[in-house]
């Protein structure tokens, strides 16, 4: 998971939602979906811990600096 491409992703997820026409069909409706659930899954573990981070920030606690690879 690279949280830097999460916005290129989202990006593309968009446009295959909103393009005309439309790039999701009768053929790959499941698979887009399940990649779109993963997608969000993973938006929303990210989203967790920025919460966490914030909240502890607000209420003058210290927050861990991340690990960088």
């Amino acid at each position: 998971s690279i949280p830097e491409a999460a916005p290129t992703v989202f990006e593309i997820v968009e446009e295959v939602v909103s393009g005309t026409p439309s790039a999701i069909t009768a053929d790959n409706y499941e698979p887009a979906i399940r990649l779109f659930n993963e997608f969000a899954t993973a938006g929303r573990v990210g989203a967790a811990q920025e919460q966490r981070e914030e909240s502890a920030v607000r209420k003058g606690k210290p927050v861990k600096e991340k690990k960088r690879p």
